[in-house]
């Protein structure tokens, strides 16, 4: 079962040396590795050039894609650059535990799914975060608790890459939220495997994460939610669920965008 370790990047030379480092440190070895250059306008490419020089890491490729397409244009590229039909998806502000593909994948193997994930370290501004208990996550047939919330970490995921021929790959219409998308279009049909231990370490707080940099997430969420009406893979409690979920969210946006006068905000949101 080989493996695909995809990593998108942008502007972050050091924290993607420290996701490599710990793919690299893998109890088992992933077979390939693409990291995808969001056109970084740093030195992220030339760092990562080095890092690839200086390990003599044949299996190691970057792409450096010609203009910025997002963090899902990103990974849509290097799902379609990968060699293998199993992809390990990597934030490049996050890191491996060093027995994660190891323990995902004989899980795999022994319960016959085509996607895994994992429970996460949460460190923020280098201190670690107690997760709420309405955080905790499930394996099985999730969909109503990925709509809930975004239940699944990419950075924790492994997926095959039918799943992708199936549901269609990251929505690049979506600034953020978009693997909230994901996991919702892929919940409606798969159950999960999941591994109730914390194998990744999850970096946040920081400027350029993208959860910091939009303050309308929720909009997006919409968006998402929005997009499930009609997914005939739902059976009817959870499409009335969905619906609820976004009756709900827009109710309290629509709230805040009256409370803090944000009428650019509200308009869009009333067109949702």
């Amino acid at each position: 079962m080989p493996i695909t370790t995809i990593i998108p990047t942008y502007n972050r030379p050091e924290a993607t040396i420290r996701s490599l480092e710990s793919v690299l440190s893998q109890s088992l070895e992933v077979d390939e590795i693409i990291v995808v250059n969001d056109a970084s306008t740093d030195d992220t490419a030339k760092t990562i050039k080095n890092f690839i020089k200086n390990n003599n890491t044949q299996y190691l490729k970057l792409i450096t894609l010609p203009k910025n397409r997002g963090v899902s244009g990103a990974r849509n590229a290097g799902i379609e650059a990968a060699k293998y039909e199993w992809l390990a998806f990597l934030d490049s502000d996050d890191e491996w535990n060093k027995n994660k593909i190891e323990l995902q994948m004989d899980s795999l193997k022994s319960k016959n799914l085509l996607i895994s994930h994992t429970d996460e370290t949460w460190v923020r501004a280098g201190k670690v975060v107690n997760k709420k208990k309405h955080h905790k996550k499930y394996g099985g047939l999730v969909y109503d608790q990925s709509v809930d919330l975004c239940f699944i970490g990419p950075s924790t995921s492994i997926v095959h890459k039918s799943v992708f021929g199936e549901i269609g790959y990251f929505d690049t219409n979506l600034k953020v939220c978009e693997d909230y998308d994901l996991w919702l279009r892929i919940t409606a049909k798969y159950p999960v495997d999941f591994i109730d231990k914390e194998l990744i370490v999850k970096h946040g707080g920081h400027d350029d994460q993208l959860s910091t940099a939009f303050h309308s997430m929720d909009y997006y969420r919409l968006k998402a939610l929005k997009k499930q009406f009609e997914n005939p893979a739902l059976t009817t409690e959870q499409i009335e669920k969905t619906v609820r979920v976004f009756d709900e969210k827009k109710k309290n946006l629509i709230f805040g965008c009256e409370k803090h006068k944000n009428f650019e905000l509200l308009k869009k949101v009333n067109l949702v």
